[in-house]
């Protein structure tokens, strides 16, 4: 749980845009030298430059605890370079400053957090007490660790060093225990004891400090040399954090590209032309203003997706008939120019929908995930479930949909519920209820389409096999060779179009569909008449795990959607 404290302003949420930002934090010294400063700022500032021209719809987000030394020095290169800074500190204000040495550095702390957009303390342990000191530092660097996508460490390489105890070891809370865990990773509370953590991307600034230590680096470094972690790197936690910021940029470029009127229709369907008074808290800004967009992007993708597979499997049947014309009935060259200008029309709609770098079949699956991602969340946030749909969502799969769970973690960080008064009622009607009447009301509708497109498929493959007998028995009785051609024109045509409706039905998914949607609808009724009672004993507080187990659920279902679809992307035959 991300707790606000005074000094945020929530007035500041939402300023993306519905754009997904990216998240930069920073650990290292506070006992930097004064003349490495300079040196230091300027690396730092170059290395803002290539995130931006590498990922440029992308807005940068630096979280820092601010303490003295490497913290100050980037939270200043971030507002020069005008990156949006958040404030993350390990205890409230009023404890976190007891650990500043003196005055001067106490005030410049202050004066940097009041340039700071948001502050978040990071929240202790339920009936953890009072926290050691060094174990709130601990959970400072897991909070970077698992929020940011990359951590830069300013940081003189030094692993370890003596303990209170007279022993070396790993300075817990420090800056090379941070390292450690952006390395070995971070387990999600949520995560099964058999899911393996998530590594986060290291970028190694190297720094001197003032404390005397023995250095473990084989070749002198100057001050301000990267020694790992270069965002175009050739390794492989560079190339995974690529394949997340390109995927968050793509879909920030459809966001900064979304027709307001289309984003707005996709936000009142969540909330209603008259939103309740949770949906208007500043903390649940971001995520419905990036849900709208990802709600309109998706159905923007979804219809091009149906209207491009149509065309293409008509251009395709069309090109063999006229194939097949041009090799029996009739030969002349406009048959066959036909049939390659279809082809090659087929093909290039092809390349542009369903191929490339970012195909947009595969926009259209991961902006329909994401979406429903957050749409959970607004609905867990309402009903008070102070818990993050990126710790349940897809954590088997670290593969192309990780950037879903970075982003809908980004957004969600601004969000304390702290501070959001639930309605439980809300959530009921608008979601728990209304998606179960809508499972309901399609499942027959999508097991009648499956049954008659299987009727159609059944009766062209039947009709195809009749036209073949029909064609040999006409062969066996000396028929004239222009009506054999004709019968066996008709007969491919009549196979040919049974193997296009059995493709199309088995693309579109009705059958799955059907049967997923047949068994969540009851689910969701069952939980409606839960949450009624909880409602009727005025006690929500027992809604509250029915609202998180749906909720859960529901991820499992779009897991298991996202994963048909992308195991069934459309492929062009024109065999």
């Amino acid at each position: 749980m991300n707790k606000l404290d005074q000094s945020t302003r929530p007035q500041n949420f939402g300023q993306f845009g519905g754009t997904v930002p990216m998240n930069v934090a920073v650990t290292g010294h506070r006992d930097l030298f004064p003349e490495d400063l300079q040196a230091i700022k300027l690396a730092l500032a170059e290395y803002v430059k290539v995130l931006r021209n590498r990922f440029p719809h992308t807005p940068i987000r630096l979280l820092s605890g601010l303490a003295e030394g490497a913290d100050q020095v980037a939270a200043e290169v971030a507002l020069q370079e005008q990156c949006e800074l958040v404030a993350v500190f390990p205890f409230p204000q009023t404890v976190y400053e007891e650990d500043f040495d003196n005055p001067r550095s106490l005030d410049a702390f202050r004066a940097m957090h009041a340039k700071a957009a948001q502050t978040i303390v990071v929240p202790a342990p339920a009936n953890a007490g009072d926290l050691p000191r060094d174990l709130g530092y601990v959970r400072l660097g897991q909070y970077l660790a698992q929020h940011a996508q990359i951590v830069i460490a300013i940081w003189n390489g030094v692993v370890e060093q003596p303990l209170a105890d007279g022993t070396l070891g790993i300075l817990p809370g420090g800056t090379a225990d941070l390292v450690r865990l952006c390395r070995t990773g971070v387990a999600s509370e949520a995560a099964d004891i058999i899911s393996p953590p998530e590594v986060t991307h290291l970028a190694h600034l190297y720094a001197r400090r003032r404390k005397p230590q023995a250095e473990p680096h084989r070749v002198p470094l100057t001050t301000g040399d990267w020694v790992e972690g270069q965002i175009n790197a050739q390794t492989p936690t560079a190339e995974q954090i690529r394949a997340v910021l390109s995927a968050m940029d793509k879909f920030n470029e459809a966001c900064v590209r979304m027709p307001r009127e289309a984003s707005n229709q996709s936000r009142e369907w969540l909330t209603g032309k008259s939103p309740p008074a949770v949906c208007c808290a500043p903390c649940m800004s971001p995520l419905l203003t990036a849900f709208a967009c990802a709600d309109a992007a998706s159905v923007k993708r979804s219809q091009q997706r149906t209207k491009a597979i149509k065309a293409i499997s008509f251009m395709t049947a069309l090109s063999v008939i006229a194939q097949q014309i041009y090799s029996g009935p009739d030969m002349r060259w406009e048959w066959l120019l036909a049939h390659i200008g279809l082809a090659l029309l087929a093909f290039v709609a092809f390349l542009y929908f369903f191929r490339g770098n970012s195909p947009r079949e595969t926009q259209y699956m991961d902006w329909r995930a994401l979406a429903e991602g957050l749409r959970i969340q607004v609905f867990w946030h309402a009903a008070g479930v102070d818990k993050s749909v990126a710790d349940y969502y897809q954590l088997t799969d670290r593969s192309d949909v990780n950037w879903i769970r970075h982003a809908i973690r980004n957004l969600r960080q601004c969000s304390g519920i702290d501070h959001l008064a639930t309605d439980l009622k809300w959530v009921q009607d608008a979601w728990v209820s209304d998606q179960a009447r809508w499972f309901e009301k399609k499942w027959p509708i999508h097991q009648r389409i499956f049954q008659r497109l299987g009727a159609v498929a059944k009766a062209l493959l039947v009709s195809g096999m009749l036209l073949t007998l029909l064609t040999l028995a006409a062969h066996l009785g000396n028929a004239a060779s222009e009506t054999l051609n004709y019968l066996v024109l008709a007969s491919g045509v009549s196979l040919l179009c049974s193997a296009i409706v059995k493709t199309y039905t088995h693309q579109m998914g009705y059958q799955e569909h059907c049967q997923r949607y047949r068994a969540m609808g009851p689910m969701f009724a069952h939980a409606s008449q839960k949450i009624s009672m909880a409602l009727a004993a005025k006690d929500p507080g027992s809604a509250q795990p029915v609202v998180h187990s749906l909720g859960k659920e529901a991820l499992s279902e779009n897991a298991h959607w996202l994963r048909l679809h992308r195991q069934r992307q459309f492929d062009l035959d024109l065999g």
